[in-house]
């Protein structure tokens, strides 16, 4: 699995500079963020759907995972995020872990290593996606986030297009061809060994923050936006547990369209998938898993809108088997007790399972009925959280 921090204007916020100074100093941001193995999000503001949104993104992130940054139309990398104590992301309120030039707009960061070098040979995001463009899926609708999470596919299509390029570039650190990481090794060894000392302070707790969301007098347990139960599913399908089982890539808000304009993409608001077990190296997949979530009550249009994007999943990705395919629909309560047994027929789908060559029948076929939706209360996620 990999991660894309990829955004134009999150390394540093430079308003009111002229078009070549911003670039220079948002080079410089680059340099330094790469120098010291660290990578903080601008955020202006500690309220709204873009912050709620990145702290998500963090929430989802891996220890393990690559990451790559996007400045001046061009992608950098490769590097590999690096945890503490099975911890990916980091709070940092207040600048206590660590100091950043204006640390109250940086409010979470991750850490991150050169794999094996972050050239100075950036990659044109336009050759990118011409070198492979059945693979590249995510990338393309890249649109003011600060983040987006790459699949195993996107990810390999990525890195070999970089490794491509700096082909003659592999072999030692040269820094005509290498940004200096020089000072990672440092900024990990002190920030763990703060983090350490006060675990509770810095460790970004699914569950504290998707209390925070909780304010609804009137329905003392939902949720004031939905980007609060991405957060925490994200989080909670890292490990085995009860009600959604673990997942090796998960990520909020992936397209479910053909390439267009960004204004009329639909996204799924989680999307993912799992190995076959013992398969994990070859990238082998078992099953995919798209959640639809709602802020409230859930209807009959919830289940139409799950199942839009469960045969988008099957046309695209499952070859046409629907047995590869879980979907759940997470929400505070349903409309009815038994909407789902009352609305069956809504998402039945009947399909070809496989043929075989008969010698005496000619084609035998095999058919199968998937009905695979379930609904979760995001309470008993936020109960079952560990």
């Amino acid at each position: 699995m990999s991660l894309g921090a990829i955004d134009d204007g999150t390394l540093a916020s430079f308003q009111g500079c002229n078009k070549t100074k911003e670039i220079l100093l948002k080079e410089k941001a680059l340099e330094k963020c790469i120098e010291n193995g660290i990578y903080a999000t601008f955020i202006k503001s500690t309220s709204g759907s873009a912050f709620l949104g990145t702290r998500a993104d963090y929430l989802g992130m891996r220890p393990g995972e690559n990451i790559y940054f996007f400045f001046n139309r061009c992608i950098y990398g490769i590097g590999e995020i690096i945890g503490i104590d099975n911890n990916a992301a980091f709070g940092n309120k207040n600048g206590d872990l660590y100091s950043f030039s204006d640390d109250e707009n940086y409010p979470f960061f991750c850490l991150f290593k050169a794999a094996p070098y972050f050239f100075k040979n950036g990659v044109d995001m336009d050759e990118v996606l011409l070198s492979n463009p059945e693979d590249f899926r995510m990338l393309r609708f890249f649109h003011k986030r600060s983040f987006i999470k790459l699949d195993d596919i996107e990810n390999k299509a990525l890195k070999t297009f970089i490794i491509q390029k700096n082909e003659l570039a592999l072999e030692k650190f040269d820094k005509n061809k290498h940004y200096d990481a020089s000072n990672q090794e440092k900024t990990f060894t002190d920030i763990q060994n703060k983090f350490l000392l006060n675990k509770s302070e810095y460790v970004l707790n699914a569950a504290n923050i998707f209390k925070e969301g909780v304010k609804v007098k009137k329905h003392p347990n939902r949720i004031s936006s939905e980007t609060y139960v991405e957060g925490l599913i994200l989080d909670y399908v890292k490990k085995p547990n009860r009600l959604l089982g673990y997942w090796d890539f998960i990520t909020r808000q992936y397209p479910a369209s053909p390439a267009k304009p960004s204004e009329y993409v639909d996204y799924m608001d989680v999307f993912g998938y799992r190995y076959v077990k013992g398969y994990e190296k070859e990238g082998i997949i078992s099953k995919y898993v798209v959640m639809e979530l709602k802020s409230k009550e859930v209807n009959e249009d919830t289940i139409l809108q799950v199942m839009k994007y469960v045969d988008w999943i099957c046309k695209e990705f499952a070859h046409n088997d629907y047995s590869m395919i879980e979907a759940y629909i997470v929400g505070e309560e349903q409309r009815e007790e038994n909407l789902l047994s009352a609305n069956e027929k809504l998402y039945t789908r009947n399909y070809i399972k496989g043929s075989k060559h008969n010698a005496n029948r000619g084609i035998d076929v095999e058919t199968g009925e998937w009905k695979n939706v379930k609904f979760i209360n995001y309470v008993d996620i936020l109960n079952d959280f560990k």
